[in-house]
């Protein structure tokens, strides 16, 4: 079924078919009908009897939130045997088995559990998530991103998140994030940036998430699952709570305090929230950690029907960052913590690349009962700030990096088998003038070129983005027993200016802002070599811009509507989304190599792109269902890849700027008093999708901007998650996704210089066939949970396999292989892809939580990686270049990032 969608997809579905499928979903309920019961409650605290609000509770798949009086009801209930799932913030997880016999249910007060752990997502482990920086590892964890009860979205959430683990396979930029209702995703990138709220745990626990593109009540929705934060006053529980933390991993301390009113019977509420996290030295070496976070919230009740709320937020931090090194690396320094980013600079450990960021959010929210069926909430938000990261820069001088090629034993010893056996001697010795940045080297260099009067040779440039974005959303939800609508509209204007600024001279007096490499490329040119033309040979001093600077733009105008209907032995959902966006790149300096095309606005570019969706749910019983999902879509690629060079100029990537995406799942679920399940089946196609790829090229010896293009992929696999009651005390949990994600033909390839020293360069790549990189394609898991007396115990294992490096498409072309006879082996090993080797990890957790008269204590202790497997690489990328002369494979090997080993992180929070 999935094959003949994709067909019609590929001839490009006309309007018609379109108008048809929503005219087959919108009928098809006729004649089904049958007699259906309600199910009602209501959820208390188990211990002081008062509502619990918002409660997410779920039945037959179906989600519902508990109101003010903490009351609930689903309609069209069918007469069989049932299990109820509610859960909240910092309450225990219910699940109650009943049945309906032919008459409504008045079910008893669902009484929770107070706990200061989040029971869905394991002990302590309510803020990690891997959040993966430019080099394509990571160091750093924040947010995790589910609250859902199944144990596969559990897993994916954090069991399998050290190994950058993907749910079907799909990039971040596929799941969407709303904060009290408006989107959080980077509009340059497309992805999530949750470090932007990272810190504030206590704030944003009040979350749903999906892992697919089902419905939901407050977006469209995307084919990787969407989550809504609601981090208002009203839904932020009373309290008054401090939190202290040690942890071994990116950083070693953090303390947070949160403060809440609640709703008090002034109808004001009021929440103040901050953090501080902190280390000198994280896991990995030379790097440091140093973040601050707060949160205000102020809401008033204006009536039973309105209440606006004002939020403002934010969490700047400052950290060192770590790199993926080639194995010879890591094999000389024996140890995979190593980092070639810092040294030593008057005895102190220094990193050369630092990432920071400062970018607060303000928002206004406005909720209208406008009557017990139909609800609106608006709202308004902006955010401004800057992010940015350092990096060394150096003018005709020798690369101070010092796992740099030409430096290693393996390539030394080619010229000078002593000067090689030296050089492995002195990192056996850990001699950091060879093995880290030698910092009094560099300091020396500028100082010598003071004497001359020449410009500094070695620098610290901070590479800086400076981002507006207002967003207005507004989501219409309507309900009655038998139906569910749902629209909204959003409207985001982002804009981006990006410049880089000298940060650091290292003692040198100036820096003059011109293009060396145009400068070796074009010599007697004294055009193409400056950076502004306007201002040529420009001497910069520290804390100016230079380099390049121009704002890239990205509007987006977004209509959609959901329509559900909720029958005895059927559900069905169809749904539509109109997008309206708009590019723009606006240059401020007159670049030398593009005098035409760098300076000024940009052409508009104008894209209209849709999804369609639906989906139906058949209940064979109370106790068995069956749910088929299909959406068909176009999306505009993301704003980073629509200009090849927008430093310099204005040109287009690709012709195609719309990636065609179709996909549908099937799921069969099963639910039992004391078992539940879930096994699911998914295929999506990606079609004509690009993307693109900026390197230093060392064999050409300039920047080079790579993209690839006409890309097409699949991913399809299959989910499965069990989750068996033992009895009252014990839980044993299983899960696993078994993927297949591979490109499915050749992508064309096109090489820009960016210098503009040589013509365009396209080929076609041999990728056809290609594992889609990026995360492991196999991931399951085995957990067994104790949960008596306020003691939590939980325990563990997981297995990852089918893990492959991103690949270098120069290396896949007819000019790699080229002069190698048919049969040659060079030529698999030229041509294949690197799988790297599966394995296990093991993971615990225990937690104890008190009350004491009406106040809280809990202690709980996380150990990821119990067993110390430091052999699982979790990830890596083969270098960009590639040796077509002598076909040697070894002379540019992959760059790799390896799993921590035990970690852990340990948590004791008091809450009055």
């Amino acid at each position: 079924m999935i094959c003949n969608l994709f067909t019609k997809f590929k001839q490009h579905i006309s309007n018609s078919k379109i108008y048809c499928l929503f005219i087959l979903f919108a009928v098809g309920h006729i004649g089904l009908y049958a007699q259906g019961y309600s199910v009602s409650g209501r959820v208390v605290d188990g211990e002081t009897g008062k509502y619990i609000s918002n409660a997410q509770v779920e039945l037959n798949n179906m989600f519902n939130l508990s109101s003010s009086e903490g009351e609930f009801q689903f309609d069209n209930v069918l007469s069989g045997v049932y299990e109820l799932i509610v859960s909240a913030p910092n309450y225990l997880t219910e699940r109650i088995s009943f049945s309906v016999d032919n008459s409504n249910v008045k079910m008893a007060d669902v009484k929770l559990k107070f706990s200061v752990f989040d029971q869905g997502i394991g002990i302590g482990i309510s803020d990690f998530s891997l959040d993966a920086d430019d080099e394509g590892g990571s160091d750093m964890y924040s947010g995790v991103l589910t609250s859902t009860s199944d144990p596969y979205s559990q897993a994916a959430a954090y069991s399998f998140s050290p190994m950058y683990y993907k749910v079907r396979g799909y990039d971040n930029e596929y799941q969407n994030v709303y904060m009290n209702g408006v989107l959080v995703n980077d509009l340059e990138t497309g992805r999530a940036v949750w470090n932007e709220w990272g810190g504030l745990n206590e704030v944003v626990r009040n979350k749903i998430t999906v892992d697919d593109f089902t419905p939901v009540d407050y977006c469209f929705g995307n084919i990787g699952g969407s989550t809504k934060i609601n981090a208002i006053p009203s839904l932020i529980r009373k309290q008054t709570k401090l939190t202290l933390s040690r942890s071994n991993r990116s950083y070693n301390n953090r303390v947070m305090f949160t403060y809440s009113t609640g709703m008090m019977a002034n109808n004001w509420g009021i929440v103040a929230s901050g953090s501080k996290r902190w280390s000198e030295e994280g896991r990995t070496e030379g790097t440091f950690y140093d973040a601050y976070a707060w949160y205000l919230g102020v809401e008033r009740k204006i009536n039973s029907s309105h209440s606006l709320a004002l939020v403002t937020y934010g969490s700047p931090f400052r950290r060192g960052q770590s790199a993926g090194v080639i194995q010879e690396v890591y094999d000389l320094a024996g140890s995979i913590y190593y980092n070639p980013n810092w040294g030593y600079q008057n005895g102190e450990k220094r990193n050369a690349r630092v990432r920071w960021s400062n970018q607060p959010m303000t928002m206004l929210v406005h909720n209208w009962n406008i009557s017990e069926k139909s609800k609106l909430q608006t709202t308004a938000s902006y955010t401004f700030g800057k992010f940015g990261r350092t990096r060394l820069n150096w003018y005709k001088a020798r690369d101070p990096r010092p796992d740099y090629y030409r430096y290693l034993p393996s390539w030394v010893s080619g010229q000078n088998e002593a000067l090689g056996n030296y050089i492995a001697q002195q990192w056996e010795n850990d001699n950091t003038k060879f093995t880290q940045i030698d910092w009094d080297r560099l300091y020396q260099q500028n100082y010598l070129a003071n004497l001359s009067g020449k410009q500094a040779v070695y620098i610290i440039e901070d590479e800086v983005t400076d981002q507006n974005q207002f967003n207005l959303a507004s989501v219409y939800n309507y309900t009655t027993n038998k139906t569910k609508s749902t629209a909204g509209v959003e409207i985001i204007n982002y804009s981006a200016r990006n410049y880089k600024v000298l940060r650091d001279l290292l003692g040198g007096t100036h820096w003059v802002d011109i293009d060396q490499f145009s400068e070796r490329d074009f010599v007697g040119d004294s055009i193409k070599l400056q950076n502004d033309l306007d201002n040529p040979n420009k001497v910069i001093k520290e804390g100016e811009e230079f380099g390049y600077n121009y704002t890239l733009t990205n509007r987006k105008y977004n209509l959609w509507a959901m329509q559900q209907w909720f029958l005895p032995r059927f559900d069905f959902y169809v749904g539509g989304n109109l997008v309206f966006t708009q590019y723009q790149r606006e240059g401020f300096m007159r670049n030398g190599r593009q005098p035409e095309r760098s300076l000024g606005k940009s052409e508009l570019i104008n894209l209209f792109t849709y999804d369609v969706k639906a989906g139906v749910t058949y209940k064979i019983s109370g106790r068995h269902y069956l749910l088929l999902n299909a959406m068909v879509g176009a999306d505009p690629i993301n704003l980073r890849n629509v200009y090849i060079s927008p430093r310099i100029s204005d040109v287009l990537s690709a012709n195609n700027l719309v990636t065609d995406i179709i996909s549908a799942d099937m799921s069969y679920l099963l639910r039992f008093p004391n078992l539940n399940g879930r096994i699911t089946v998914f295929e999506t196609f990606f079609h004509n999708h690009s993307e693109i790829m900026r390197f230093y090229h060392d064999d050409l010896r300039t920047f080079v901007n790579m993209s690839l293009s006409a890309q097409d992929r699949v991913h399809q696999g299959v989910e499965v998650a069990l989750q068996y009651k033992i009895n009252s005390m014990f839980t044993l949990q299983g899960s696993g996704s078994f993927g297949n994600y591979r490109y499915t033909n050749r992508a064309k390839a096109t090489l820009n210089f960016e210098n503009g020293s040589q013509p365009d360069t396209s080929w076609m790549a041999y990728t056809k066939n290609f594992y889609v990189s990026g995360t492991p394609q196999i991931a399951s898991n085995i957990t067994l949970k104790f949960n008596k007396n306020r003691w939590f115990v939980e325990a563990g294992v997981n297995y990852f396999d089918k893990i492959y490096l991103s690949f270098n498409p120069e290396r896949r072309t007819s000019q790699a292989i080229a002069g190698l006879g048919e049969g040659d082996p060079l030529i698999d090993q030229i041509t294949q892809q690197e799988k790297l080797n599966g394995g296990f990890t093991v993971d615990f957790s225990i937690g104890k939580s008190f009350r004491i008269n009406s106040r809280y204590l809990s202690i709980n202790l996380n150990v990821s990686n119990v067993l110390n497997n430091t052999s699982l690489k979790s990830g890596g990328y083969e270098q960009l270049r590639f040796d077509f002369e002598n076909k040697n494979i070894d002379k540019f090997p992959p760059r790799y990032y390896y799993m921590y080993g035990t970690n852990f992180f340990f948590n004791i929070a008091f809450s009055l």
